[in-house]
């Protein structure tokens, strides 16, 4: 290694390298090289607000999307209680109609009961011993088949306590069974910005060149 000035040989002088340096191609490929970055830069910079634009086209489309998510479960929700409701309104016109003809046969059967017992109070009254002997001897068998009817009535389904009740599908909170409406999802990928390198593949193996100058001369060293 050259310690000194003194030591170089064979040195070119510096006004011959700083000759035509202002139009020479190292110059002007730097010059180039400055424009190729002010270029990408501009490039990258456009892309990012791009991409915020698109960010908030994308925001407003998710919000919508939410939107009508929620609507398109608030309207099958609504459905479903239609449904229900009118579930609910056939099975308690059918209970009914066979509570209220039910109430109508007993409603005949103290008809019939309590004319008997005006009856038996006239004969009662008015009849000798034989005839009302006679008379509640028919009674008692009257009496005997009314009763058979009410206990026959009594069995059927319509004499029992009916009531309706709503049981839910779903026996957990609603936060629990519907915890979101969605999701979100960021996706990345690979941008297609084309950066400008009018060096290319030549720049990357152009050799490292190290110069040793002194005031008035220059020489390449290795």
């Amino acid at each position: 290694m050259k310690t000194t000035h003194s030591e170089c040989r064979h040195l070119t002088p510096m006004h011959k390298v700083v000759e035509h340096f202002k139009t020479s191609n190292a110059l002007s490929d730097f010059e180039q090289t400055l424009s190729d970055l002010v270029n990408n830069l501009n490039t990258l910079i456009k892309n990012r607000f791009n991409n915020i634009s698109l960010l908030a086209d994308e925001r407003n489309k998710c919000l919508k999307d939410i939107a009508d998510t929620k609507l398109n479960v608030i309207a099958h929700l609504d459905q479903l209680e239609m449904k229900l409701k009118t579930e609910i309104d056939v099975l308690h016109g059918e209970h009914l109609q066979s509570i209220e003809e039910l109430i109508n046969e007993f409603k005949l059967l103290k008809t019939n009961v309590a004319k008997m017992q005006d009856e038996a109070g006239v004969i009662k009254e008015y009849a000798s011993d034989f005839q009302l002997l006679i008379r509640f001897t028919e009674f008692e068998n009257n009496v005997k088949v009314l009763e058979k009817d009410v206990q026959s009535l009594i069995k059927t389904d319509s004499a029992k306590q009916i009531s309706i009740s709503f049981s839910p599908n779903v026996n957990l909170k609603i936060e629990k069974l519907l915890p979101s409406l969605g999701s979100l999802n960021v996706i990345t990928k690979e941008s297609n910005i084309t950066l400008v390198n009018h060096r290319g593949k030549h720049a990357q193996n152009l050799a490292t060149i190290t110069t040793c100058v002194d005031k008035n001369t220059t020489k390449t060293c290795t």
